[in-house]
């Protein structure tokens, strides 16, 4: 899944940038599975479970911690990729002072998970043509059954032309 490929190098990447707070990334079961804090990794966060359900940002004080199990104070934002909740994304700090701060993250790894979401069928197409065309220049049997697959997968079809001129 994407979110899980690249959500551990984006929580240390994010970190850095807004100071070292911590950072963590959510799936859509409300389980953090990259933080800064490595040892919740696994754990249930229902702050972002809340933050699933509506589908809006939840912020989280310290006076509200006993109604958000395995959460602490923060500001937490669903992510989206094509209008889908993939996950979400929490920094930890007292809400009033990081809204700035969260918004601005929020926006940095939606649009980073939208860029990711583009760009890996384009790579993988890639290669998977570059597949194609070692095996049809490789003209074993093996490789050219290997070839017929690829073309399958690409919905491609080959048609060869054959133009024998007199001279």
């Amino acid at each position: 899944m994407l979110l899980d490929e690249v959500a551990k190098e984006l929580v240390e990447m994010t970190s850095a940038l807004v100071g070292g707070r911590t950072i963590n990334i959510m799936n859509t079961d409300g389980v953090i599975i990259a933080s800064t804090e490595y040892h919740r990794i696994g754990s249930y966060h229902q702050g972002a479970r809340e933050a699933l359900r509506t589908g809006k940002l939840v912020n989280i004080r310290k006076d509200q911690l006993e109604q958000y199990p395995g959460a602490k104070e923060g500001c937490n934002m669903p992510l989206r990729v094509n209008g889908d909740i993939i996950g979400v994304v929490g920094i930890y700090g007292n809400p009033e002072e990081i809204q700035d701060v969260a918004h601005l993250l929020e926006v940095y790894v939606t649009k980073y998970y939208q860029l990711e979401a583009v760009l890996r069928p384009r790579i993988s197409e890639s290669a998977l043509r570059g597949q194609l065309l070692s095996c049809l220049l490789s003209l074993s049997g093996t490789a050219l059954s290997a070839a017929d697959t690829l073309m399958d997968t690409l919905q491609l079809q080959f048609q060869l032309y054959l133009h024998l001129g007199h001279q």
